[in-house]
């Protein structure tokens, strides 16, 4: 009878730490320009790039990005182009340098609206110039530490319930030869 609750207990734990979850919520893979970098000139285009597909829903406008410079005028283009994972915006050259907000809102792949900010220091003037992929590599998001957390959690006890059964098992047959 124990062994029956072990192994359904053993299979219960298997399927809740195996189970595919939704931990990332549209994290940034990376941008341009950079979080907190300097660009000279100012840019004339600002992305991000997510860790998953942006949700386009028909009629409504679930994905923007807006840039305010540092007199606060808003200096990016009314709507965001979406493609793919990507948000991307040109930028007015009416601006002055400083320190530029780049403030976005989209809706991630798994469909949770995502929020946030970050700043970039720029100077004036603008540039056409071609657009550079940055070669900084983002750390992985969060949720494969999570994901190996449990994978190990579920090796330990999978470890654990193996040397228990054979133990048992041995004393068994032990306590058959008496």
């Amino acid at each position: 009878m124990m062994r029956k609750i072990s192994l359904g207990l053993l299979a219960i734990l298997c399927l809740i730490l195996s189970a595919p979850t939704s931990f990332a919520h549209g994290e940034i893979v990376t941008s341009y320009p950079l979080r907190d970098s300097t660009s000279s000139p100012a840019p004339t285009q600002v992305w991000i790039e997510f860790d998953g597909e942006l949700q386009l829903i028909d009629g409504e406008v679930v994905n923007t990005l807006k840039v305010t410079d540092s007199t606060g005028l808003v200096v990016s283009a009314e709507e965001a182009i979406i493609e793919g994972s990507r948000i991307s915006s040109q930028i007015s050259d009416q601006s002055v340098g400083g320190v530029f907000t780049v403030e976005y809102r989209i809706v991630s792949e798994d469909g949770h609206p995502v929020e946030g900010s970050y700043t970039f220091e720029a100077s004036p003037g603008f540039e056409a110039t071609e657009m550079i992929e940055p070669t900084t590599v983002a750390t992985a998001p969060d949720n494969q530490s999570e994901l190996s957390i449990g994978a190990i959690v579920m090796a330990v006890f999978l470890v654990v319930f193996a040397v228990r059964y054979f133990i048992k098992m041995r004393n068994e047959k032990r306590d058959e030869k008496k």
